[in-house]
């Protein structure tokens, strides 16, 4: 799940989102929460410290990334499709 780091409303969607697909999903998976925009440091609005602590509260795993300077990009593409071939071969 993605939220956008300079918009408030984008991470508190995040909740609605997240019970949403927890309803969809009928295997354990590991769900991501991904921070985006971070190359916009004077216009960010959701700390890192408290989309961590959401994630850890609610057992996903974190990652925050900036298309536009390609920053985490990379690591995250790398671990959503480590996690996509893992899943297959459990099914």
């Amino acid at each position: 799940m993605i939220y956008d780091t300079t918009q408030v409303e984008s991470f508190k969607n995040v909740t609605k989102w997240l019970s949403f697909v927890k309803k969809l999903i009928q295997t354990k998976t590991d769900i991501v929460l991904v921070g985006s925009k971070i190359d916009l440091t004077e216009e960010r609005a959701v700390d890192k410290e408290i989309a961590q602590e959401f994630a850890l509260c609610n057992n996903l795993s974190f990652e925050e990334i900036s298309i536009t300077d390609r920053i985490q990009t990379n690591k995250l593409l790398q671990r959503l499709s480590f996690n996509l071939l893992i899943n297959k071969r459990e099914v």
